[in-house]
């Protein structure tokens, strides 16, 4: 193991109340599965069963990505042509409260509910909206928020579903300074009121609001070779949005890292100020640091350490409990992750040919396949993140996988009090 020192304090970790340490029995076992305490009751069959199903899963998502290979830096700039919002409204400094605008304009609004996504009036309708840049809790203001070098941005992606969303969002104001930093939302596709109407309730954070047009940008990006066809493909819409997204908030908006959020995964107590603890240390092309993951997920973990720390085993380098440890893996999960500039200018190279052009182009996939030999995801071995289980639009299936189970247990001792961000120091398995 090695440390990865934010300051040179020695700074160690919160002790543990005493009611959750006396589940460790002294023969090494755990005498009451520690999750059991939140209601899940954890057997070592269980555990078991619960690791070597992550694992295999783990192992078939690598597979996926081993025909993606790392192309060229490129050096120069890169170019989003007719972005929408505009360069020109972003430097200008323009806010609308969307508020008050929307109770104004609400027949207008739900009138759009009643259009395709391809619908020409609609595509029209978001690049308008967009040039207002809409706000959400403007008054929220402090000596971080208002200043993009003194905070990291949020990056909530959204497509129609109003559940889970309305639980990411309550979770979302639970996190830890969560007041100082921005939400930057992009709501995808058609039907989107009641996704507008869940958002105006939010009370805890600053957030803009923009809308993403698949149509207006593949035609942008694309020119003569854009096809009807392409707007069909799922890997084309979800990856697509990602690089609307992710370009906005690097080349409009100046951020160096992006920490990100999608409308099913929900945010634990730690979320932000996990991200802002570490970040720095995946900025420089040269370092073996790639991203930042906010869940472990990797053949590291997933094979060799879920069975001890759903079991709660002292023995176990890597449990829910510790907060301050770290597993480098891999592989990049791309769930709740935080992305650095860096990735997105490798991610540029090759995504139109695999998501639009090709079916092979997910974001996880390209970024996995896109690591150089050396590079590493850092992942946390107390989770920062959970997936809610859903069958909406885009949802999976509702079954209960690990990060369910130690959801509870995680946000627990996340809830105890913790070191600073700029002050911490975490131990990482290598």
């Amino acid at each position: 193991m090695k440390w990865l020192a934010l300051s040179k304090e020695n700074v160690s970790t919160t002790e543990e109340p005493e009611t959750i340490k006396s589940t460790i029995s002294s023969e090494g076992q755990s005498s009451d599965s520690l999750f059991s305490i939140f209601g899940r009751e954890i057997t070592k069959e269980l555990a078991s069963s619960i690791q070597n199903d992550e694992c295999l899963k783990l192992k078939k998502a690598v597979e996926s990505s081993e025909h993606i290979k790392v192309q060229t830096i490129l050096d120069k700039d890169i170019f989003f042509p007719n972005f929408s919002p505009s360069v020109e409204s972003i430097r200008q400094g323009k806010e609308t409260d969307f508020d008050t605008f929307y109770y104004d304009n609400v027949d207008t609004f739900r009138k759009t509910n009643r259009w395709r996504t391809d619908d020409e009036k609609l595509d029209q309708f978001r690049l308008q909206m967009n040039e207002k840049h809409f706000v959400i809790n403007g008054n929220i203001q402090n000596e971080y928020n208002k200043d993009n070098t003194k905070h990291l941005p949020i990056w909530l992606r959204v497509y129609r579903r109003v559940m889970p969303l309305r639980t990411v969002l309550e979770k979302l104001c639970k996190v830890k300074d969560i007041e100082k930093t921005v939400v930057y939302v992009t709501i995808d596709g058609d039907k989107f009121v009641g996704i507008v109407e869940e958002l105006l309730k939010v009370k805890c954070v600053k957030m803009k609001v923009y809308f993403h047009s698949l149509k207006h940008d593949l035609k942008q990006l694309l020119g003569n070779e854009y096809k009807e066809e392409y707007l069909a493909k799922t890997t084309a819409k979800l990856t697509e949005h990602c690089i609307y997204g992710l370009y906005m908030l690097y080349y409009l908006y100046n951020y160096p890292y992006v920490i990100t959020l999608e409308d099913d995964i929900a945010p634990l107590p730690d979320f932000y100020n996990y991200h802002l603890s570490i970040y720095s240390k995946t900025l420089q092309e040269e370092t073996s640091y790639y991203a930042v993951a906010s869940h472990a997920h990797g053949i590291n973990h997933n094979c060799n350490f879920i069975k001890g720390s759903l079991l709660d085993l002292p023995n176990n380098s890597c449990r829910v409990r510790d907060v301050y440890q770290l597993i480098l893996e891999p592989y990049f999960a791309v769930w709740g992750s935080g992305i650095p500039k860096k990735i997105f200018k490798r991610l540029w190279q090759v995504w139109i040919d695999l998501s639009v052009k090709g079916d092979k182009g997910y974001l996880g996939t390209i970024l996995t396949g896109l690591r150089k030999p050396n590079e590493r995801t850092i992942s946390p071995c107390s989770n920062r993140i959970t997936r809610i289980p859903n069958v909406g639009v885009n949802g999976e299936d509702l079954s209960i996988r690990y990060w369910n189970y130690v959801e509870q247990a995680a946000s627990f001792f996340q809830t105890l009090e913790l070191v600073r961000p700029q002050e911490r120091k975490y131990k990482i398995i290598e």
